[in-house]
């Protein structure tokens, strides 16, 4: 099948059945997210407020925790402002979600859910539930995103990401795997692993990205990166005329790893924001904004329980507006971000987020106090020439181990390595001390997404997993 009969075969024959047989109403959701997007902040609002009053008098009523809340606080969603309602209500983190287990269902549910699995991450992989309606927002909420750099449903897309068959645990997860590659294939998309372990596996990667030749190129960042980074070095460029876009998730990108993608691809560098629990949270505009899915996700940000000051970081708290049978109210997703009280220039009414940099628990502080940011190390990777990448694990509070993989073939001189922790001590708060240390391969998760920061929490496991290049163990260091 040539190109262009598979784009129109996806667009008007796989997404129309796919919606029909999975009883998904998406193209009228996507009809509805390309209107919505365009009001004003102030009729979003109403839209908003009428859907959290719907969501809350359903909880209320069939979930049984939410409605021991209600009665707790003696609120009644019917009449009280719904806002208000929203805000006395706790927030949940993974642990509470998976305590609180079936109370957090509803008790007469119109449907089967949908079930996923976080990746882990974050050192605690929890099963979640989303109402298929729900689901369904999500996806089209993606859909929309890429409709902002001219990319349409059933255009060549390149996706790098983890199928969900490699990690499966049961049977079940294993044919859910199988089932979403098909319907992705059939959607004019080439799923590739991120599971980069050699370069045979990103020459293999290579060929299939350019025989395809894809309009969007959509992954996992790390993983973009690194395909990135192979083709920067082997010369290689894409284009004329393709990718639009590169989209990324799930982690974050330091600038010099961006301006290598951008180079390579010849296309802007997207980020959209997310995650298993929520689904998409919210994409990047092509004036550079990072809008929120208002219409479905109410986004809060949070200086402990308290609501975060405009234009300052707070832990990113989310409300799915649509998952009334399996909900997912003031769900703490772990990120640190702010929200912008100002609009965009490119005219939609969708809130902005801005100041996103990722994991709370991928802040690292000296014993001082002061923050120490991954950022400094990439700066001063940027005159290390045979350093591909890195990961900083905290052993102890300012007591940080600098993990370094070297391109194949390249050795790191002595007076390298000296220059590189010159320039650390000269970034970084005096009470800080850092070890670089070479190793064979740094890992990736079991998802296939790559973690910079390795919090103390996790440091003895990881370590103890890791052979140094000299055959040791770097715990024993």
């Amino acid at each position: 099948m040539n190109f262009d009969l598979r784009t129109a075969f996806a667009r008007h024959v796989a997404l129309p059945v796919k919606s029909l047989v999975k009883r998904e109403p998406a193209l009228r959701i996507l009809r509805e997210f390309d209107a919505s997007q365009w009001q004003e902040p102030e009729q979003l609002r109403r839209l908003r407020t009428a859907r959290l009053r719907d969501l809350l008098v359903s909880v209320g009523t069939h979930v049984p925790f939410y409605r021991e809340q209600l009665r707790h606080l003696k609120l009644r969603p019917e009449v009280d402002d719904p806002w208000v309602i929203l805000g006395a209500l706790p927030t949940i983190g993974k642990e509470e979600y998976r305590t609180i287990g079936r109370a957090l269902e509803s008790d007469s549910p119109r449907g089967r859910p949908l079930v996923g699995h976080t990746s882990g991450t974050t050192g605690e992989r929890l099963e979640v539930k989303l109402d298929s309606l729900a689901g369904t927002y999500c996806y089209v909420a993606h859909l929309r995103g890429g409709s902002w750099w001219g990319i349409a449903p059933g255009d060549a897309e390149f996706k790098i990401w983890g199928t969900g068959r490699g990690t499966a645990r049961t049977r079940k997860e294993s044919i859910q795997g199988s089932l979403k590659v098909f319907s992705e294939v059939a959607m004019g998309v080439t799923l590739v692993s991120p599971f980069f372990q050699s370069d045979d596996d990103l020459d293999r990667a290579e060929q299939r990205l350019f025989r395809r030749k894809p309009k969007f190129v959509f992954g996992y960042a790390n993983s973009i990166h690194l395909l990135a980074d192979h083709l920067s070095r082997k010369g290689r460029v894409t284009g004329p005329g393709w990718p639009r876009a590169v989209g990324y998730t799930s982690e974050m990108l330091v600038d010099s790893q961006r301006e290598t993608i951008r180079k390579v691809f010849g296309a802007p560098v997207v980020a959209e924001y997310g995650s298993c629990e929520a689904g998409v949270i919210a994409c990047q505009c092509p004036q550079g904004s990072l809008h929120t899915t208002d219409e479905t996700i109410v986004v809060e940000t949070l200086d402990g329980e308290a609501p975060a000051a405009e234009g300052r970081s707070g832990e990113v708290v989310v409300t799915h507006l649509m998952a009334k049978d399996y909900p997912l109210i003031r769900y703490r997703q772990g990120d640190l971000a702010s929200i912008e009280g100002r609009s965009c220039d490119c005219g939609r009414g969708l809130g902005v987020m801005s100041s996103l940099v990722g994991r709370k628990n991928d802040v690292l502080r000296a014993p001082s106090g002061g923050i120490v940011d991954f950022i400094i190390f990439d700066k001063v990777m940027k005159d290390q020439p045979a350093l591909r990448r890195f990961k900083v694990v905290e052993r102890s509070k300012g007591d940080l181990v600098l993990l370094y993989e070297l391109y194949p073939s390249e050795q790191w001189s002595t007076e390298d390595r000296t220059r590189l922790l010159r320039q650390c001590a000269a970034l970084l708060p005096p009470d800080v001390r850092v070890t670089p240390v070479v190793v064979d391969r740094l890992p990736l998760e079991p998802s296939g997404k790559f973690r910079i920061i390795v919090p103390e929490r996790d440091a003895a496991d990881f370590l103890a997993r890791v052979p140094a290049q000299d055959g040791g163990k770097l715990s024993e260091n």
